[in-house]
């Protein structure tokens, strides 16, 4: 089988990127890129070229470029800043020298990459500052793009998955912002300096501090995400020796105290404060160390790396004396078991691989925006909730994070109803879900009670012994969903009749069958587990969203542009598009995976979700529809989709079948397509929301036999050589996956 020009698959994942396949470069466009000589660049005021680098002083907008010739896709942008005093530092691609769009930030010493823009024939490559950047660049690099380039994701927020183990994480579990980037943290007399040595993972961003000379006491500190103080994190960094007489510490800030742990180098153990639940220092190679603490019950808000000259206290009062440690990967994560560092930088774009509950290979989950209306959606002990013949006990049994966070709600002695409710408003005519994961004890039977606000007698009751939905009243579906260890799911969707305001009730019941809102007669003792509550507006029930005080949106995700930059990653004349995909939901929206022209929404291939319910749709438009399949099926379930193209030549198939046919249409003109988008070609809408195995683009019309191979259930060899896939991805941590065969890092 021939090989993707473009090909996605949870395993090729990183920090804010979601590979494409192997990228393929074009030549050098740059001449005289490190600056040996005072040619091949038009300079601006303040701009002088001399030992190998440009140095800019008060640069403007436009302070130095080079004529490139015009190219119609993109390019990958990269530079040295050697010296840097101040301002910032931008690369933009411009027609006659006009500023567009800026495409790099560039404010302290280190390697830039960029992804440049160059449709619409633009001519230069430039480098200026809005605010003045001084410093000094060399070892300039531009190469087009010619095959593969990655997609751009953004999310612009957190979220959560399930992940290898079957557990909802955080994604980014890793709590800390700019985990390597220590010159971004806030500075309390530690300088620190960007080193030429590698990290304990083998990457570069290690950074060398240094105490200086100031007598007071001496770290870095940075915010990270919001924590609850109800529960339990890890927190690390790693660290090597270079002068003796310092010790480095870690330490949590905003809460005072003694949450700290100092390392001392030369009996390699550790000392801590009493704040804290435990530590552990781990030796690796290279003089590397990793240093990690527990805590619980702290308010902490930032992570700080301190230095001391004493390895029995924390951050003492001292003169420095220009001592230095090496420091990299800052990592803080929920639960009191340390994890394989993730590196982040703002924490907002990481893709998100889901697992299936009970094992398997991940999919890439694109989800709508969703906002949780439920401002505590694990701390039911907490006052916003109002109980009714119920007592909360939080913290009383590991949840669906795999953490000890589930709280234990425990019915009293009283011949009533026994609930607990936090208020909601919604409006008529607008479609809600409702969810909580509820775990049996001594009760079996959680039920979803509505407002009469909302919807009139409606309610579900969720049998936790046989894992159903064992009763449900009024217009509502309801879905009871297994995890691991007798959790479950209990979700309930209903369209509100009117624009009110209502409680929703987590209701413990002493029958399955039992009436909404019914009473019973309570024993003082008998309860179940409740974790995780959720209020979000739409027709089915999305990911976690966790709320600590607050309501809190997710925004939607979206990947986009891969192969953008030329039309060789593509063959317009003939082809197939690939995907194995799942619909979150059968909701009667279209959601598309597209390959077209960037510049002409009438020039494109279709794999899409569809209406009539349940619907499979695939076609080429090309000013009319040349060919057009539709196929019913549940989308709900995994399918592998391909849609074959050529002159008078179509089929669609489905799960190892062609369902479809077609021997008459034309295709495109030469050099057309060169995009591939997860929604409907160049305008952004119509965006896929569901679960992504994976994507391929073919550049030949594959035969029969191969699309059988393909879109069948064992075709995790067909799409590339096993050595193609070693040379796509690097990274730091192997792990394997059953079903593509893909060595998979994270």
């Amino acid at each position: 089988m021939a090989t993707p020009s473009v090909l996605t698959v949870p395993s090729m994942y990183g920090d804010g990127i979601l590979y494409s396949g192997p990228t393929a470069y074009g030549n050098q466009l740059i001449t005289n890129g490190n600056f040996q000589t005072d040619t091949d660049w038009t300079k601006g005021a303040g701009v002088t070229i001399s030992n190998g680098n440009a140095n800019f002083i008060n640069a403007p907008d436009v302070a130095l470029y080079q004529n490139i010739g015009t190219q119609s896709g993109f390019v990958r942008v990269e530079f040295n800043i050697t010296e840097y005093t101040s301002g910032t530092l931008n690369v933009y691609s411009g027609g006659n020298q006009s500023v567009g769009t800026i495409n790099v930030v560039g404010n302290k010493i280190g390697r830039y990459t960029a992804k440049v823009d160059r449709n619409g024939g633009n001519n230069n490559i430039i480098f200026g500052s809005s605010d003045n950047f001084t410093g000094s660049i060399t070892n300039v690099s531009v190469k087009e793009i010619t095959q593969g380039s990655d997609f751009d994701f953004t999310r612009a927020t957190t979220g959560t998955r399930i992940n290898e183990e079957g557990y909802i994480e955080d994604v980014p579990y890793n709590l800390a912002f700019y985990s390597e980037d220590i010159s971004q943290w806030d500075n309390f007399r530690v300088g620190v300096q960007l080193s030429n040595i590698i990290s304990p993972l083998n990457s570069t961003s290690v950074y060398l501090l240094e105490d200086g000379a100031q007598t007071d006491n001496h770290y870095r500190k940075l915010d990270y995400a919001t924590l609850d103080p109800n529960n339990t994190y890890t927190q690390s960094f790693f660290v090597k020796k270079k002068d003796n007489g310092i010790y480095p510490v870690l330490r949590t800030s905003g809460i005072g105290g003694d949450s700290w742990v100092t390392f001392n180098w030369d009996t390699e153990t550790l000392v801590q404060g009493s704040q804290i639940t435990s530590s552990k220092v781990e030796k690796l190679n290279a003089g590397w160390y990793r240093i990690s603490m527990v805590f619980s019950g702290l308010a902490s808000t930032g992570f700080i790396i301190g230095m001391s000259n004493d390895p029995n206290d924390d951050l003492p009062t001292y003169t420095g004396n220009f001592n230095r440690f090496y420091a990299w990967g800052c990592q803080i994560v929920k639960g009191d078991k340390i994890k394989n560092y993730l590196p982040t930088t703002d924490r907002k774009n990481l893709p998100r691989l889901n697992y299936p509950v009970y094992g398997g290979c991940p999919s890439l989950l694109l989800e709508p925006q969703r906002t949780n209306s439920i401002p505590h959606s694990t701390d039911f002990s907490n006052a916003a909730w109002t109980k009714n013949e119920v007592t909360v006990t939080a913290n009383s049994i590991i949840s669906p994070e795999g953490i000890t966070n589930a709280s234990l709600i425990k019915e009293s002695s009283a011949n009533s109803l026994h609930w607990l409710g936090d208020a909601v408003s919604v409006t008529s005519g607008t479609s809600y879900s409702a969810s909580v994961y509820a775990k049996k004890k001594e009760r079996s039977v959680f039920q979803w009670t509505l407002s009469t606000n909302f919807l009139n007698a409606s309610f579900a009751n969720y049998d936790l012994d046989k894992g159903v939905v064992s009763a449900t009243g009024g217009a509502v579906t309801a879905q009871i969903i297994a995890m691991p260890n007798d959790w479950y799911r209990c979700i309930i969707t209903f369209t509100a009749t009117s624009t009110n305001t209502g409680t929703p009730l987590l209701s413990l019941q002493d029958s399955p069958t039992a009436a909404r809102g019914a009473a019973y007669q309570g024993d003082g003792s008998s309860g179940l587990y409740l974790y995780g509550a959720q209020f979000e507006a739409g027709s089915y029930a999305t990911s976690l969203i966790h709320t600590s005080g607050s309501t809190e949106t997710r925004n939607q995700d979206v990947a986009v542009n891969a192969g953008l930059g030329t039309t060789n990653t593509f063959n317009s004349s003939e082809g197939v598009l690939y995907a194995e995909i799942q619909a979150l939901a059968d909701d009667n929206t279209e959601r598309r995976i597209t390959i077209s022209n960037s510049s002409n929404t009438a020039e494109l291939i279709t794999i899409e979700y569809d209406t009539p319910s349940n619907t499979l749709h695939a076609f080429l438009y090309n000013g009319s529809f040349q060919a057009e399949f539709t196929y019913v099926t549940d989308i709900t379930q995994l399918a592998k989709v391909a849609f074959k193209y050529k002159e008078n030549d179509f089929a669609f198939w489905v799960n190892g079948v062609q369902v479809d046919s077609d021997n008459n249409g034309s295709v495109f003109a030469n050099n057309t397509l060169n995009i591939l988008k997860f929604e409907n070609s160049t305008s952004s809408n119509k965006p896929f929301y569901g679960n992504v195995k994976a994507v391929a683009v073919y550049k030949t019309a594959l035969a029969d036999t191969e699309l059988a191979n393909l879109t069948s259930y064992n075709n995790h060899d067909l799409f590339i050589p096993y050595r193609s896939r070693m040379q796509m991805i690097s990274a730091d941590q192997e792990l394997q996956c059953t079903e593509h065969d893909i060595t998979r890092f994270l």
